[in-house]
């Protein structure tokens, strides 16, 4: 199941781009570059009739790379198009047709060129750099893909905007109930006093 994105029906004449992209130390698997016998590194969805993107999310942590050129029907400048590239921290390199931007605007990518009817975008910065991502105490900005980031808390601390420290909360619990304790011995002992 996991290689099923690497068999689409809809491709033509595939194979050479992933061949020729693979390193020496990995495996072409229909369209895809594999390392390890796991991860699925590059994907090549060349002359594949895509109207859409369909779902990378079995493969968006690992994928380095992604060919989607010649593929004149792609929706390819909409919302839901860039949508599908969250997680992707991991792409370097990307090919579309000429016609499509830079998912996450050309800001978030080192290098963009267009050369005959692809537009090539390499080298993904950090988006929280680009972007100016000001995350709140307690977390810090983590890239998520081109033009995407993302808070993480950081370590011993988690919730909703990461306020709640992790560990049994200790002077929350025992500090009301000594201050009681004492406040408590204190008007015994003036009471035991005026008797």
């Amino acid at each position: 199941k996991k290689f099923e994105i690497c068999k689409l029906r809809s491709c033509f004449d595939g194979g050479h781009n992933v061949t020729a992209s693979c390193k020496v130390n990995e495996t072409t698997i229909w369209r895809c570059c594999v390392s390890n016998g796991t991860g699925i590194i590059g994907l090549d969805l060349t002359n594949c009739s895509l109207k859409t993107l369909p779902s990378l999310q079995s493969v968006n942590m690992s994928l380095n790379w992604l060919y989607l050129q010649n593929n004149p029907a792609l929706e390819c400048n909409s919302s839901t198009f860039h949508g599908h590239f969250k997680g992707f921290a991991n792409l370097t390199k990307l090919i579309l047709p000429r016609r499509c931007n830079c998912t996450g605007g050309d800001s978030v990518w080192k290098q963009h060129i267009i050369n005959g009817s692809v537009r090539w975008c390499y080298g993904q910065r950090n988006s929280c750099k680009v972007l100016n991502v000001t995350c709140p105490g307690n977390s810090a900005c983590s890239s998520n893909g081109p033009g995407f980031s993302q808070c993480l808390c950081k370590p011993g601390w988690h919730g909703y905007k990461c306020l709640v420290k992790s560990g049994f909360p200790w002077l929350l619990i025992f500090a009301p109930v000594g201050g009681s304790t004492v406040v408590l011995i204190v008007i015994i002992l003036l009471i035991q006093r005026k008797r």
